[in-house]
């Protein structure tokens, strides 16, 4: 899997990223990178809210995304 964008924001996903960035660049999975969102339920079910239909979501700790 390449990587063909990334972004730092402390917005997560947002419009601009959900609806502009995903649709130009064909994007398949947003990660988001938090220790702390990693362990909400309540952050991670937002998330997935705000992730278009057709497009994954992980939610990783740093260690578990550094690893990866």
């Amino acid at each position: 899997m390449a990587i063909i964008a990334n972004r730092i924001d402390g917005r997560l996903i947002h419009g601009q990223v959900a609806n502009l960035w995903a649709t130009k660049l064909n994007v398949g999975r947003f990660m988001i990178i938090d220790d702390e969102i990693a362990q909400s339920d309540i952050d991670k079910q937002a998330l997935k809210l705000a992730t278009p239909a057709g497009i994954k979501l992980s939610v990783l700790p740093i260690e578990k995304a550094a690893t990866n």
